[in-house]
């Protein structure tokens, strides 16, 4: 009952929002204003410790605790980093076999603030596996739920989960509670739900209760609010395309169109603070970085304004955000592999404090922002 109350009342609701309060929220993915209008304000530049196990040389997700930094390396190392949160090196989770507490291919790492642990979700079975915040395995446990963690919050008692829904064809939402099924939505459409996207980190937290939520190839982000447990339509996603991904996804080879066409699809690297949200979208040319304006509804090209604030660098994705809501960027060395922050003395000196850096490094920049 709680399922068809949920579908009826987004439909009739999401239909009102159409008209009147979605038309204002619009966020322009294609279309973006001069980074000029933006400034950088408190960044810093943090660099993680090298370790004689491997360099931190791709990231998938950073996750910023109390007083530790949680690095995941999902397809080169298949490992968990742990850091302090000056970026000193502290352990690594690399527990790859097919017995107990291993695992062959990490999915996820998620930090659950009620028990103060880590819980790893591997891709290869149905199971979590337990650490604590210095990487010291726990427990694992077993889960039977037909559920592929694509993401999720832990609830006290419970989840709010993202599932893959193109991998069991079962709704993309779900939110359990003292053992039960609380909420369950958006059932699995295979015209919206296959595509190229990676699902990381596609729930951010808006307060104690509301988190927002983007979901395969849908144009919307959607409000959840996990108190009185419903789901309403946020923010319009406007990607300027010319097929919608409906049509996309009914062509013979929607890649071959992808990679051959300006297209953008998807939104992933979901984070916010009071002001501003940022979000990766997938381009032909790679991932595309950007950052809406609460205040104004201005969209802006993250890439944009490193280039014209910092220097020439590779950008990596905005992939964390710091319990003092600032942005975490991940940089790369330039296209000649030099690390360029010539445009801003104060990150151009903290860099060189760095002493010698790889380019094969990647570095993270800490920032929240001004608008004009």
């Amino acid at each position: 009952m709680k399922k068809i109350f949920f579908l009826i009342f987004l439909v009739i609701l999401g239909c009102d929002l159409d008209k009147h309060e979605i038309n204002k929220n619009t966020i322009t993915i294609r279309i973006t204003e001069s980074s000029d209008n933006l400034e950088l304000k408190k960044v810093r530049l943090l660099r993680l410790q090298s370790n004689s196990f491997a360099l931190a040389s791709r990231m998938d997700k950073v996750m910023f605790l109390e007083n530790r930094i949680i690095v995941l390396d999902k397809l080169r190392e298949n490992t968990i980093f742990i850091y302090d949160i000056e970026g000193e090196f502290i352990n690594h989770i690399h527990r790859v076999g097919e017995g107990p507490g291993e695992y062959k291919n990490v999915e996820n790492v998620f930090w659950n603030s009620f028990t103060n642990e880590l819980v790893l979700i591997p891709m290869d079975y149905r199971k979590k596996l337990y650490f604590d915040w210095d990487g010291n395995f726990l427990r694992e446990e077993f889960y039977e739920e037909q559920i592929e963690y694509a993401d999720l919050v832990f609830l006290e008692n419970g989840e709010l989960v993202v599932n893959y829904s193109s991998m069991n064809a079962e709704d993309n939402f779900a939110i359990y509670q003292n053992g039960e099924t609380k909420l369950t939505g958006f059932p699995y459409n295979p015209l919206l739900d296959d595509s190229p996207l990676n699902y990381r980190s596609v729930l951010s937290k808006i307060d104690e209760d509301d988190y927002l939520l983007t979901l395969g190839l849908r144009d919307t982000l959607y409000s959840v609010n996990i108190d009185q447990l419903f789901i309403v339509p946020k923010y319009k996603l406007d990607f300027g395309n010319e097929l919608s991904f409906k049509d996309f996804n009914n062509l013979p080879n929607p890649l071959k169109y992808f990679m051959e066409n300006d297209i953008y699809i998807g939104v992933m690297d979901l984070f916010q603070n009071e002001t501003f949200i940022s979000f990766s979208t997938l381009h032909s040319t790679g991932l595309q970085g950007r950052i809406y304006s609460k205040q104004t509804g201005k969209s802006y090209s993250t890439q944009e304004l490193i280039e014209n604030e910092v220097g020439h660098l590779g950008f990596e994705g905005i992939l964390g955000i710091t319990p003092q809501n600032e942005f975490a960027a991940v940089l790369s060395s330039g296209e000649s592999g030099k690390w360029d922050f010539s445009l801003n003395p104060s990150l151009e000196k903290q860099f060189a404090d760095f002493g010698q850096v790889d380019k094969e490094e990647l570095i993270l920049m800490l920032f929240d922002l001004d608008e004009d």
